[in-house]
């Protein structure tokens, strides 16, 4: 009975252990290597590609449009008779340009009004403290799922609002999402500011208004460089998301590019050539998605505060 009673906690300990420790671990490498597949292919795509990317009339003459049709096309070709593989990894180049250029863009944005707001106050510190305080009446657990909920409503009305001004395309996609990821970015890069500051206020600025000391100032550029990581790694599998589906409602990415959302959309009239895109889509989101949350439990510690929004 002994052996019995001492065996059940040792296997649930190594229940949990594979529920969380081991799952966590599986998770991150196999988020890893979807990560750098998808950086190859972006990087590497004019060489990977079998035929181009917008290369119609691929099979004149023979029957078939679909999935495993040749050994040319192992993917199959879609209804314009267009590479699909082909497609898929330009279509991976794409989703490349629009995450990093829109976390880049809001890092530089942000981070701007963020020290603007960190230092000096003003109204944009007045509307940043606001933010928080609307974000901080949510309950913990609610929050992820909602700010993702209004990124996304949010990035469609402001790709709706530059289509009819200025037409669709990629650079209005990155335009459109940056807005929107600017005021998490500020309100981050503020309250590191104001961690530090609140901590050490003799060190973050001197009397009279002249620089902080060099210490501090190392201090505070590192903290807002890892903040910035941080964000940007939150960011980019709502970023991901945005565009897809963006792109899918026919609002983003001009119609006929190999974007993922708009094969996806295209695929629907097809004979299951949207399965592909739709299965990148899927695994693509989970890796970012894990890959984010790791560089976040990694780099906060390091951290005098940082706003986890």
């Amino acid at each position: 009975m002994a052996t019995a009673g001492a065996s059940a906690p040792s296997g649930k300990r190594f229940a949990n252990w594979l529920q969380h420790e081991g799952v966590r671990k599986l998770s991150l490498w196999v988020s890893l290597l979807v990560i750098i597949i998808l950086l190859l292919c972006a990087v590497l795509a004019p060489f990977l590609e079998p035929y181009g990317p917008h290369e119609v009339g691929l099979r004149k003459g023979e029957q078939g449009v679909g999935p495993f049709v040749s050994l040319q096309h192992p993917l199959g070709v879609d209804r314009l008779e267009r590479d699909t593989l082909s497609r898929l990894i330009y279509g991976a180049r794409m989703s490349v340009f629009v995450v990093l250029s829109t976390v880049a863009l809001s890092a530089a944005v942000g981070a701007g009004l963020g020290l603007a707001a960190g230092y000096f106050g003003g109204w944009v510190d007045h509307v940043l403290t606001g933010l928080a305080a609307a974000i901080s009446t949510v309950p913990p657990g609610w929050r992820s799922t909602l700010l993702s909920i209004v990124l996304l409503a949010l990035g469609f009305y402001m790709a709706l609002v530059l289509v009819s001004n200025l037409g669709s395309g990629i650079n209005n996609v990155v335009i459109a999402l940056s807005i929107i990821g600017v005021p998490r970015t500020s309100l981050a890069v503020r309250n590191i500011i104001r961690g530090i500051k609140g901590r050490n206020p003799a060190g973050a600025a001197e009397p009279g208004g002249t620089t902080p000391p060099l210490g501090s100032r190392r201090e505070m550029l590192f903290s807002i460089f890892i903040g910035l990581l941080i964000v940007g790694s939150l960011q980019a599998k709502q970023i991901f998301v945005a565009e897809t589906l963006l792109s899918f409602l026919g609002v983003g990415i001009a119609w006929g590019e190999p974007a993922w959302g708009i094969m996806a959309a295209d695929g629907r009239t097809g004979m299951g050539n949207g399965w592909f895109p739709m299965a990148c889509i899927v695994y693509t989101a989970a890796a970012l998605h894990f890959f984010g949350h790791w560089v976040r439990d990694m780099l906060v510690p390091r951290l005098p505060r940082i706003a986890r929004l």
